[in-house]
């Protein structure tokens, strides 16, 4: 073989293995060993590459990526900060492990840190870090989007950052909290973080906070998924000129959205909330315990010597559903708080007072409350509505009052009236005594109905000392179930209806005649079968 032959052939296979390197690398190949000096790009291929104990740090403008899942980044034991991203880094497809890495618990251990202008990380799988597993520290104008994140303290953590993209992530099992940004010094001397766009994540078990964060100006938090948290699900703390919007929430803990400490220029609006998560008896006992849907707290002094209450925050188009149990649609403090066309199913809404001691129950609440003075507009005027779905009752649970039920005692001294001291569900039940046990009424015209069709009517009752009452109704009061005499706890009841062939309306009645002393009546149903 001719010298220059043989030469040429061997730097040819040279450049060839250098080249293909990282394209075949060996399970056990150290990412920072495929890293060259002057390298912009490292495109990983499928394969499990390490990474740590020593922190890699990438050069400015670097683009990091991979194959998605089959691109496996295990992380090292013993490592405190596995990836140092600085600016305009691009991060991408790669599926990140952490579950061998053995953590100090002393130690500020992060997974990826970035810190700089112009970053990206996205579609990260992230599992099983026990620090916080993505941190972005003084970031501007970066973007993090359509992550996965299983099994992590924290999330996703801004730390005075501004101009910052938090779109399209999965978060599931963090233990601290979901999301969270921070541009608050601990004495509150700096408001240091601005335009925050936390957009179109979802968070199942998302530790105390879902997504929450303090200090900053110019928030959107809108149409993320919220299902589980152990304090509060979307939470604002002394944050300014910001949006919660069209979320969706359940299963959190003391709140489905809340407003902490001096909150100002805020509004609250198209969000879905079901306020659902479970009530023990620890809670009941605790002293800090409340089940919210949306609530805005009291001062703080203790805390924030300057929390002066929320100012200027409009609460409106919201949906909010309560369980059972002691539960507020929503509770509120502060100065100018506009609130108007949320529709509520049970649960009322609640102003001032400390956790479970409510300084006064609104019913459905004023146009505009203010600490200074107790409102006075009938909420009924301003569009808010409890919605109770396939029941053609209106307001059957009397949490709007007496709205849409007429009580006829002629010149006896019966009465009917809303109390909330005893009620089965929501926050109010109607309690109804005749004394002297002349024929009374309650009623209300049920509208839309189809003829030839079967209906359920249903209610739960409570009685004491109560005699010859019943419910039904229709033409001729032809339709009349027998309310159970005597003394008792609460007890449902139920008969059935079937229309003619003409009849697109019933007249609906609760009727006394006989005397009693004591009939509570609540969650009152009437659907199609």
């Amino acid at each position: 073989m001719n010298k220059a032959f043989f030469i040429t052939v061997m730097t040819l296979l040279t450049i060839l293995t250098s080249t293909v390197s990282a394209a075949t690398a060996a399970k056990t190949e150290s990412l920072a060993s495929l890293i060259r000096p002057g390298m912009q790009r490292l495109e990983l291929p499928e394969g499990t590459f390490l990474l740590g104990p020593q922190t890699l740090k990438l050069p400015k403008n670097f683009v990091l990526t991979g194959q998605g899942k089959n691109t496996v980044i295990d992380i090292a034991p013993g490592t405190e900060k596995a990836l140092d991203i600085g600016e305009g880094c691009r991060i991408s497809n790669l599926f990140i492990r952490a579950d061998r890495a053995k953590f100090d618990p002393a130690t500020p251990a992060l997974l990826l840190y970035a810190r700089g202008d112009g970053i990206i990380i996205e579609n990260l799988t992230i599992h099983d870090s026990p620090r916080t597993a993505i941190t972005a520290d003084h970031a501007t104008n970066s973007v993090i989007r359509n992550n996965t994140i299983v099994n992590s303290t924290t999330a996703i953590s801004l730390v005075f950052s501004d101009d910052v993209e938090i779109s399209g992530n999965t978060v599931r099992n963090a233990k601290v909290h979901g999301i969270q940004f921070w541009g608050n010094e601990n004495d509150f001397s700096r408001m240091a973080s601005q335009n925050i766009k936390i957009t179109g994540n979802t968070v199942v078990d998302g530790g105390n906070g879902a997504i929450w964060g303090t200090g900053a100006r110019g928030v959107i938090m809108a149409n993320n998924v919220i299902d589980g948290a152990e304090d509060v699900g979307l939470d604002l703390e002394w944050c300014m000129d910001s949006v919660i919007v069209g979320n969706t929430v359940r299963r959190a803990k003391n709140a489905g959205i809340a407003l902490f400490l001096s909150c100002e220029n805020v509004a609250i609006t198209g969000n879905s909330i079901l306020n659902d998560h479970p009530i023990t008896e620890k809670d009941k006992k605790e002293s800090y315990w409340v089940r919210s849907g949306i609530w805005l707290t009291t001062e703080n002094t203790k805390l924030f010597p300057g929390d002066k209450g929320h100012r200027n925050i409009v609460i409106t188009g919201n949906s909010i559903t309560c369980a059972a149990g002691e539960r507020r649609a929503i509770w509120i403090a502060g100065h100018h708080i506009v609130m108007q066309g949320n529709a509520l199913r049970s649960g009322s809404i609640w102003a001032f007072g400390e956790h479970n001691i409510p300084l006064k129950n609104l019913g459905t609440a004023d146009q505009i409350f203010n600490s200074d003075t107790m409102p006075t507009v009938p909420a009924s005027k301003l569009g808010h509505k409890f919605v109770y779905p396939g029941n053609l009752l209106h307001n059957p649970e009397f949490e709007e009052g007496m709205t849409d039920w007429s009580w006829q005692p002629g010149k006896t001294k019966a009465i009917a009236q809303v109390v909330s001291s005893e009620k089965h569900g929501g926050d109010h039940a109607l309690l109804l005594s005749n004394p002297a046990g002349k024929p009374v009424q309650l009623f209300q015209t049920v509208h839309n109905l189809q003829p030839n069709t079967l209906y359920k009517v249903s209610l739960w009752c409570k009685g004491q000392k109560v005699s010859d009452c019943w419910f039904g109704g229709g033409k001729d009061w032809k339709k009349r179930e027998v309310i159970s005499n005597g003394s008792y706890d609460w007890r449902e009841l139920s008969t059935s209806i079937i229309t003619g062939p003409d009849e697109t309306s019933y007249d609906f009645m609760i009727i006394s005649d006989g005397p009693t002393e004591k009939l509570i009546i609540d969650d009152i149903r009437f659907a199609r079968e």
